[in-house]
């Protein structure tokens, strides 16, 4: 029997040395020490208990079987971790790359609704686009127009006249067409390499610009060096470009297009700088970093190379764990190859989990043998025992999580087939809920989508489950539990499917772009405001230019035939049409002024019979020469905390438009009067009235009409809007009933803060 002991302790010696190859001579040196500390008869031992021996070779045998297992397990879980890690950076870039692109769509939007888009407003539009905040690693964002060789030298000449006098298209030659870079911020350190540079010259950027134009679709160029490349820091780099054509023509056709564009918007990129802006480090610990090289056109080879996180491996990689994967980025037809490489540092046998299940499994088999000697019925104890251990050796998985939860983006995680959704804590953050308020399913997803977008939602996500896209993108307006709705871009894609090839699972992240949508909206918005303005001032100075230029040709035509009171008449006409022209500017800067927040608010305690007696003293000259009576009641004496100069001009308006309709003769009345909280204030007439249609848009910009009344005399109308925002100023409002042929009541409120009683509140 001891030689058989001696047997199974050379035996077990080779087994341990052919599975991990490694020396385990210690284990013979021990086991026959261990025999010769055992002085006992083994015949007897093994002759009554030959099922210990049993055991005790079973658990040995398991024992080995586990530790490989467990060491199969350890180097499946690091290439798990591994792949999960490098498919998160692959949603990271790729989600980053169509980021740019809406930035540079929004930059083609702002040309769209703008014919003329000043230098100015394209430093404004940046700015307040918060590119370097949300899109670190980006060099710039700039315009690049267009060119006919006949416009090359005034093109220049208007460049150079707004203030940079060394401007020219760069490089030199003779080309039928030019594109130059007009327009880049920030317009300041290497960009200004760029500033004139006509990327329409070298054929890898050309390549690019043309399929961005015959395609009406961001495009990445191949690898390039940057015109703001030095000598210092050396990079690689590549170019997005977004078409801008032409306002009015049509873009459905390559044709089309081709006839219709204007321009480019475009980002340039040194890769070093935009990998670290959407990434950061790889890793804190230097031999356990993601080695990451991308390549173009989906090709392994050195001209390919467009980004090395690390110029070379650094160290021995002997007693590494070299872990290597490939994955690939379409962006509208454009192939990247992503080669991730990692090198695991690999401890001795002596330090690793499978030495300490092996020696664990030894010492529990050899505990068993002595145990089931002295206890051989005791079965129930060795199945417990054996049971305990195949727990304890059992890990559990832990859910994957993105590497990017940091970055302020919601993070979602679907099961296709139970519908069971796993929203990050950022994702639920962003909603204004806490952990606890949102369950894990789509139902919570699908009840918060604003109606009007769900069904465009679903579309997309079908789209990318029967493989017509490369990911789920969409942009859509999602409940918050505030009440309102934020912009949401949606990302995603689908990472598992079964062998039907049906998706299981899929996995994506939600990015907030209210603040960027509401700074689109802002310029399109203002962008009307300005051509509606430019369109009533142009309608409203018109009348009066053409009384004077009337006025003065009759002047001109008969000066010899006309006597001295004829030419007095005749140039007191063009002299009232120009005071008509001054008011009409003098309400335009007023208004304007309000609109824009940049008229002082002085508030002050007022008595108001004052103003009202001081206004119709003031205005007496006109209501004289029309025989008209103004009078001021109030029952009440009426104290106001509000702006002297405001208030003052809200009446001179009202009593002034009232004279200007009122026939000779009629009357006019000023009434204020305490109403609960507010203290309503009146100016009634018994002109001619305002038609019905016209009432509705007295005070509408863009219901604005110049010819509001009825009567010969027509007001600027600017006068009516400016009274509007300085009595929303005070925190009122006003409005106008009438009828025509028997007068108008125009009426304003002030609420009670605006009175004595709230000085207090206002002061402080």
């Amino acid at each position: 029997m001891r030689l058989i002991y001696c047997m199974l302790i050379n035996w077990l010696n080779c087994l341990l040395s052919f599975l991990f190859q490694n020396d385990f001579s210690f284990v013979s040196f021990y086991g026959h020490n261990f025999l010769n500390i055992l002085n006992f008869n083994m015949n007897t031992i093994f002759r009554k208990a030959y099922l210990s021996v049993f055991i005790l070779i079973s658990g040995l045998v398991l024992t080995l079987i586990v530790t490989r297992n467990t060491q199969q397990h350890v180097l499946d879980h690091a290439k798990h971790e591994f792949n999960l890690v490098c498919n998160e950076i692959q949603i990271i870039i790729d989600t980053r790359l169509h980021a740019h692109a809406q930035l540079l769509q929004t930059g083609s939007s702002l040309f769209a609704v703008s014919d003329t888009v000043t230098r100015k407003e394209w430093e404004i539009y940046n700015s307040r686009a918060k590119v370097k905040e949300d899109l670190p690693g980006i060099q710039g964002v700039g315009y690049s127009h267009i060119i006919a060789k006949n416009q090359l030298k005034q093109h220049i000449e208007n460049i150079r006249r707004e203030g940079f006098p060394n401007y020219t298209v760069k490089p030199f030659g003779d080309r039928e067409t030019y594109t130059s870079i007009i327009y880049l911020e920030p317009l300041s350190g290497r960009n200004l390499r760029a500033f004139g540079y006509d990327m329409f010259s070298e054929p890898v950027r050309r390549k690019a610009m043309e399929l961005a134009r015959d395609s009406d679709m961001a495009i990445l160029s191949g690898k390039v060096t940057l015109v703001q490349e030095t000598n210092e820091d050396l990079q690689a780099g590549t170019l997005m470009y977004v078409p801008v054509y032409r306002n009015g023509l049509p873009v459905t056709t390559v044709e089309q297009r081709r006839n219709a564009i204007r321009g480019w918007v475009y980002s340039p990129y040194r890769m070093n700088d935009l990998m670290k802006g959407i990434s950061g480090r790889w890793s804190n610990k230097e031999t356990d970093q993601i080695h990451l090289q991308i390549y173009e056109n989906d090709s392994i080879a050195e001209n390919n190379l467009l980004f090395d996180s690390r110029s070379s491996i650094s160290g021995d990689c002997c007693g590494k764990q070299t872990l290597t994967n490939s994955l690939s980025i379409n962006f509208n037809g454009t192939k990247w190859l992503l080669v991730f490489t990692q090198n695991k540092e690999q401890h001795s046998f002596a330090e690793s989990k499978e030495a300490l299940v092996l020696f664990t499994g030894i010492a529990l088999s050899i505990l068993l043998f002595f145990l089931s000697i002295s206890i051989f019925n005791t079965t129930y104890h060795a199945q417990r025992i054996a049971k305990n251990l195949t727990v304890e050796l059992k890990e559990s998985e832990e859910r994957w999580k993105f590497a990017i939860e940091g970055a302020d983006d919601g993070l979602w995680d679907w099961n296709l087939e139970t519908n069971e959704i796993f929203f990050s804590q950022q994702w639920k953050r962003m909603l204004g809920y806490e952990e606890h308020e949102i369950a894990n399913h789509l139902d919570e997803w699908i009840k918060r989508v604003h109606p009007d977008d769900i069904q465009k939602c679903k579309e997309d996500i079908q789209d990318h489950k029967d493989g017509k896209t490369s990911c789920y993108y969409n942009l859509h307006r999602i409940l918050c539990k505030n009440g309102s709705y934020m912009w949401i871009l949606a990302r995603g894609k689908i990472l598992t499917k079964d062998k039907s090839d049906k998706p299981l699972r899929m996995i994506g992240t939600h990015t907030d772009l209210t603040e960027r949508k509401e700074i689109e909206n802002q310029l399109i918005q203002s962008n009307i405001d300005k051509n509606l303005l430019i369109s009533i001032l142009a309608h409203d100075l018109k009348s009066p230019f053409n009384a004077i230029l009337g006025f003065l040709n009759l002047v001109i035509e008969n000066i010899r035939v006309y006597n001295i009171d004829k030419i007095e008449q005749q140039l007191n006409l063009v002299l009232g049409s120009v005071k008509n022209t001054y008011i009409l500017l003098d309400d335009l800067l007023s208004w304007a002024r309000a609109h824009s927040d940049k008229l002082p608010f002085e508030p002050q305690s007022l008595n108001f019979s004052t103003l009202a007696e001081e206004m119709i003293v003031t205005l007496a000259p006109n209501s004289t020469g029309k025989n008209i009576s103004i009078t001021y009641y109030s029952k009440d004496e009426i104290i106001l905390y509000a702006d002297k100069n405001m208030i003052s001009t809200i009446l001179r308006n009202l009593v002034a438009n009232a004279i200007k309709f009122t026939n000779s003769g009629g009357r006019i009345e000023i009434v204020a009067e305490k109403a609960e909280l507010w203290v309503i204030i009146k100016v009634s007439d018994n002109g001619v009235g305002i038609e019905p249609n016209i009432v509705s848009g007295l005070f509408d910009i863009y219901r604005f009409n110049s010819t509001a009344g009825t009567a010969e005399e027509k007001g600027t109308g600017f006068g009516l809007l400016l009274c509007k925002d300085l009595v929303e100023k005070h925190g009122g409002k006003i409005w106008v009933e009438s009828e025509v042929g028997k007068g108008s009541d125009f009426k304003f409120s002030l609420p009670e803060y605006s009175c004595e009683t709230a000085r207090t509140t206002l002061d402080g």
